[in-house]
């Protein structure tokens, strides 16, 4: 009985203290009209205006890294850590697109990250999650187009 005891608190010690950061992978902040975030619906489309895709690594509310969607992976190509500088205006507001979760115990530029999914995307305005969306292709263009209003 004791060594189960043991077994439990070591197991309860090691995953309090992981070995491992965890960042949200989000495309870079766009600034959307109020008006509009307001009248969200399913089926809408955000256009990003990025012709490729580009992440940012987020952790704590600071900017760590930037990357990009190369053959292997995600590449990162810059690493930094500064405050997310949100330019909000009466009239707009800024909004992140998180597309998942990371667990990483370093970053390095030229890092590559195996990610599985990018498809699905979580729409956080003002640390609150408002709608579920997925990245699609508009023109050439990459957008999100809104799945489910979380309201």
């Amino acid at each position: 009985m004791k060594h189960k005891t043991q077994a439990v608190g070591l197991l309860h010690m090691v995953q309090a203290h992981s070995a491992y950061d965890s960042y949200m992978l989000a495309l870079p902040l766009v600034l959307v009209s109020k008006k509009r975030l307001k009248c969200l619906d399913t089926e809408d489309v955000i256009l990003l205006g990025l012709d490729r895709f580009k992440g940012v690594l987020i952790k704590d509310g600071m900017l760590c890294a930037d990357a990009i969607l190369g053959v292997h992976g995600l590449q990162i190509t810059h690493v930094m850590h500064e405050a997310m500088n949100l330019k909000e205006s009466k009239k707009h507001i800024a909004v992140m697109f998180v597309c998942s979760n990371l667990k990483l115990n370093r970053l390095e530029v030229g890092q590559i990250i195996e990610v599985v999914d990018l498809e699905a995307v979580d729409v956080i305005v003002e640390e609150k999650k408002i709608a579920k969306g997925s990245l699609v292709c508009v023109n050439n263009e990459i957008a999100v187009k809104i799945n489910k209003v979380l309201r």
